[in-house]
């Protein structure tokens, strides 16, 4: 099963995802702190139960395209992403190089072209074909009190932005380009997205994440509303057609097929949710999130095991005793205890996949559609 999902680049090629993907998050800090609260999982998850995606973070702090220090022995890209067994990367640069300003745009387009030649043509996972790329833009930087101004640095980094969409163009490679929509919401004025102009916040983080994933899987996975299958006649039980992520404090738009005419109402616990016409639930009635309890902790598990999964992934593959493990004194100190330890750090992390699986395969909730009238 795949599914061909939206881009935004003349001549780029739009990103399948198919069942069982392995998918990388590759590049900058950005990219990094995607781990740190999980969203971006807990949303693909939620939008595509039925593809059971599982994700690696191999983002590095402040990587670029051409300077990606890492330890003694610790390997390349390409090893990892073998090791991982990937299908898709998503690759978060242009953020750093920007700091070189226009004179350094010619050569990082050149790189981010090798980059994606020498990455691109290979099949990291076994499976058919080679793996699939998409190129993500980066983010303006935030304007704060105290920091210095930014409108010229966010000029460079639109001008890295659109030198990665041309080269994404050029090479027929997904491209998802974000940088005015979170320029946008920067300046809306609600609440700062960041923590100190470049790193995003935890509400920050989750308003990019709408935006991320609303140009990976479209308006679909991202709109605020929840489907629910029912078996009529009435006070038949609910069922989501997919768990519905929604911010603390929103509401969800809950969608009900095949009334009969009249007024109907959605109870849980003995407590009314919502009440409206037959027509209403067809479009989508407002239901608080706070209202839905069991759907919203359900949702939140979903995010703390991503989380926690995310955080026993880094402490396997950037272990802090790593000069043991793949350094100079790996022989012959390391060599002994470590390989058992590591295998239990990949059980577990698979273990945690497992059950992330579980928790976002819709489910029957404890509500009832009854008719009031």
């Amino acid at each position: 099963m795949g599914l061909g999902l939206c881009c935004f680049s003349a001549g780029a090629a739009p990103l399948e995802l198919r069942q069982g993907d392995r998918i990388a998050i590759v590049g900058n800090t950005f990219a990094e702190r995607l781990q740190l609260f999980g969203h971006l999982e807990t949303r693909m998850r939620a939008a595509y139960p039925e593809l059971r995606l599982s994700f690696r973070n191999l983002a590095w702090s402040a990587d670029e395209v051409t300077l990606q220090p890492r330890p003694l022995n610790f390997g390349p890209l390409e090893e990892h992403l073998a090791f991982q067994r990937v299908d898709v990367a998503l690759l978060f640069f242009g953020a750093n190089e920007a700091r070189a300003g226009a004179a350094g745009v010619e050569s990082f387009e050149r790189e981010l072209r090798r980059l994606l030649a020498r990455v691109g043509q290979r099949s990291f996972s076994g499976s058919d074909g080679p793996i699939r790329l998409a190129l993500v833009s980066p983010i303006p930087q935030e304007q704060t009190e105290l920091g210095p101004d930014v409108v010229a640095h966010n000029r460079d980094l639109a001008l890295y932005r659109d030198a990665v969409s041309r080269v994404a163009g050029e090479l027929g490679v997904s491209f998802f380009d974000i940088f005015d929509s979170v320029a946008d919401a920067m300046r809306d004025g609600a609440e700062p997205l960041t923590i100190n102009g470049l790193h995003l916040s935890e509400s920050g983080d989750r308003r990019v994440t709408d935006m991320l994933v609303g140009a990976l899987a479209g308006p679909a996975a991202t709109a605020p509303r929840a489907a629910i299958a029912a078996t009529f006649p009435e006070g038949g039980a609910c069922r989501w057609n997919r768990l519905p992520i929604v911010s603390p404090g929103g509401s969800i738009a809950v969608t009900v097929d095949s009334l009969v005419p009249g007024t109907w109402k959605l109870v849980a616990g003995g407590e009314v949710l919502a009440e409206a016409p037959a027509g209403a639930w067809l479009v989508g009635v407002e239901v608080t999130a706070q209202a839905l309890t069991s759907v919203a902790a359900t949702a939140e598990d979903l995010r703390r095991t991503v989380v926690a999964k995310d955080r026993l992934f880094f402490d396997r593959w950037r272990a802090v005793n790593g000069y043991y493990i793949y350094g100079d004194r790996r022989e012959p100190f390391g060599v002994h205890s470590f390989p058992p330890e590591m295998t239990r750090f990949d059980e577990r992390v698979a273990e945690h996949d497992r059950r992330l699986a579980e928790l976002a395969e819709p489910a029957s909730i404890d509500c009832q559609l009854v008719r009031a009238r």
